[in-house]
């Protein structure tokens, strides 16, 4: 399967037609393989379109298969967009309403998805007007992550590849591996900039719908509002910075040297369309 930048994922179907995905697990930074697949076995229990880990004939749900971690899920029928169509924004945002919804286990990692200290990384950076960008969008960002609000189950990486289309025009929500408890906010930015941002600028539009699906399911309280934009912002400069981290430092790609300025045009369009306090109908 051609999706998933850390690990390789085969789409597999059995003598009678079952159709099973096959996940070989070679980046597990944020999660361990077992509470990866004690997470889906979670959410899936509490209604959570996902797919589901598959127990092999010993008894196990990961296995290791020539010095590899593999875990297999279920297949989930459907269809995923690298862009979502926006008749399928409101159904995604109720999507992850639910998942928000979901009681927090206690044995899932805690703020997984925040930058924490990049001062190091930063200092290697040869772009030094996107340091001075990056440093001044964390620093603006720092009340936003101080809220006190109630933290839930986050998925971290709400994406349109990371979704899938059922038949029933419902949105299945994959790839759990950045999932974590945080503030639910953190993930409403993410969503955000994955789902209401196109051809590197904000849609109001697409804004709007994405946000009235979620507050079918879950309404933001008045902090929540006041904090949207931000949110959004600070998803924005973290997904920039592990672009530049990734492509420049880690893995050099000079065919991808400038993918993170796309994040930076996002939030900028986004601090520009879209009120900090924005009212939510």
């Amino acid at each position: 399967m051609a999706e998933g930048a850390a690990n390789t994922s085969y789409r597999l179907a059995d003598e009678g037609g079952a159709e099973f995905v096959v996940t070989v697990l070679d980046n597990t930074a944020n999660l361990d393989p077992e509470t990866l697949v004690q997470l889906l076995t979670y959410v899936d229990q509490r209604g959570v379109l996902t797919g589901s880990p598959v127990m092999s004939i010993d008894g196990n749900f990961v296995e290791h298969v020539d010095g590899h971690v593999v875990v297999v899920k279920g297949f989930v029928v459907g269809r995923s967009f690298a862009v979502l169509p926006v008749e399928h924004l409101a159904a995604a945002g109720a999507a992850l309403a639910r998942i928000h919804a979901v009681d927090p286990p206690d044995w899932l990692p805690r703020g997984t998805r925040r930058l924490g200290d990049s001062s190091a990384t930063l200092a290697r950076v040869d772009d030094r007007e996107f340091v001075d960008w990056v440093a001044e969008n964390l620093a603006t960002s720092e009340p936003m992550l101080a809220l006190a609000g109630t933290t839930r189950l986050i998925h971290g990486d709400f994406f349109a590849d990371n979704l899938v289309v059922t038949r029933n025009n419902d949105v299945a929500a994959i790839d759990w591996e950045t999932a974590s408890v945080d503030l639910p906010l953190i993930d409403l930015g993410w969503a955000i900039v994955g789902l209401a941002c196109t051809s590197g600028s904000l849609s109001v539009r697409r804004l709007q719908i994405l946000l009235d699906g979620y507050t079918s399911v879950r309404q933001l309280d008045a902090c929540e509002t006041t904090f949207l934009q931000s949110a959004a912002i600070y998803a924005a400069t973290v997904i920039a910075y592990h672009r530049y981290v990734r492509h420049h430092l880690r893995f050099p790609n000079p065919a991808k040297f400038t993918l993170y300025r796309e994040m930076v045009d996002i939030a900028d369009s986004i601090r520009a369309g879209m009120p900090s306090k924005r009212r939510i109908r």
